[in-house]
């Protein structure tokens, strides 16, 4: 895999809110964009042709009812804040910091941890077997049940689907599985892992199997948005991955309750950019043309059949800048990979993307 390109840092002011630092680090983006110009003039194309295409989805989805409270009472839940403005306010000041912040987990324990530290990381491994009662959270009584499936992008979201479930009320339950290395797609890609490839098509036969016999209200499913090639050395584009996820998603049987979960865009290399006194800009990196490929594909594939799409650029980038943390927290904990802690704090903007969203009638804000 090749490093997501980094970009140079601006030299800004800090920033609280989103708002203001537009106005703030236009001069310094106005160079950066220069810099990278047929970089960003793709991304653009991308973006416009994804924003077409998620209103295409958008305009198919029927609102619903928010899910009843906890006590049983049949009216329906209080509407549901949309986080979105938070988010890229704490992205925006990241990108505009002059100073690393005191990050709580800091970016060496989240690095020394890696995905040890995800409480779903057994339910990803090639073995043993998931077990499906090991590998749900929330109450067992809950009326809503959501799967999440894929490979290791997906296994980094658990976390935040984990803390859906807890902070439901009892509404939502969430069963976490798949594969690390393996995408969720109906042909084996290839892994350099001997030990994926020989498990990766039986654990998406068991997958399948869990999910036919639980019926779930919608399956969530995140892979890899970079480019592979089949077992036997052919490569695959954009277009024939998403259309290999898309097809593996039909077997379940489940048209418009299928939920595209975007992987987040490469990060910088963190053992190579960090440093505690160094700019935090050395870690922040830019959109690629292949991640906005994948991002494309998966909003027409979402389109044809009636289907969703989750925008992670809304709580990783900041006009196409990607820094390594937002807040207090580290984003990643490599170049791919959300960390526990980043995770655990999307739970509010994943209930307000399949819910108040939904009900509110409006696809979730563009990043």
């Amino acid at each position: 895999m090749s490093a997501a390109p980094v970009v140079e840092a601006p030299r800004v002011p800090s920033v609280a809110r989103a708002d203001s630092a537009a106005g703030a680090i236009a001069a310094p983006m106005a160079a950066w964009r220069e810099r990278f110009r047929t970089q960003v003039a793709l991304a653009a194309a991308g973006l416009v042709a994804a924003a077409l295409l998620v209103v295409l989805v958008v305009q198919v989805q029927q609102p619903r009812p928010l899910p009843p409270t906890a006590g049983g009472t049949g009216q329906a839940a209080p509407a549901i804040e949309d986080p979105t403005a938070a988010l890229q306010a704490d992205l925006a000041a990241a990108v505009s910091a002059t100073a690393w912040p005191d990050l709580h987990p800091s970016i060496d324990e989240v690095m020394a941890q890696s995905s040890g530290a995800n409480p779903a990381h057994d339910c990803f491994a090639p073995t043993p077997q998931p077990d499906a009662a090991a590998c749900t959270w929330g109450s067992g009584d809950a009326p809503r049940h959501l799967y999440l499936v894929g490979d290791s992008t997906a296994m980094a979201y658990a976390p935040a689907l984990k803390a859906l479930a807890e902070q439901s009320g009892g509404a939502i339950r969430v069963t976490t599985v798949g594969l690390y290395g393996c995408r969720f797609t109906d042909v084996l890609v290839q892994n350099d892992d001997p030990a994926v490839m020989q498990a990766c098509t039986q654990r998406k036969n068991d997958v399948a199997a869990m999910i036919a016999a639980d019926h779930p209200e919608q399956v969530l499913v995140s892979n890899a948005y970079t480019l592979g090639r089949t077992a036997d050395g052919r490569d695959l584009s954009a277009v024939d991955l998403i259309a290999a996820e898309a097809a593996e998603m039909a077997r379940y049987g489940m048209p418009g309750r299928i939920v595209y979960l975007e992987a987040p865009p490469e990060g910088a290399p963190l053992g190579n950019c960090y440093t505690r006194v160094g700019s935090p800009y050395a870690c922040a990196t830019s959109v690629t043309p292949v991640w906005r490929d994948m991002q494309t594909a998966t909003a027409a594939a979402a389109a044809a059949s009636g289907d969703r799409l989750v925008d992670a650029l809304v709580f990783t980038c900041w006009q196409d800048v990607c820094p390594a943390f937002a807040g207090t927290l580290p984003i990643r904990y490599d170049q791919t990979h959300l960390t526990v802690a980043y995770s655990a704090h999307l739970a509010p903007y994943l209930r307000w993307a399949l819910d108040g969203a939904v009900a509110a009638g409006a696809p979730a804000p563009p990043g």
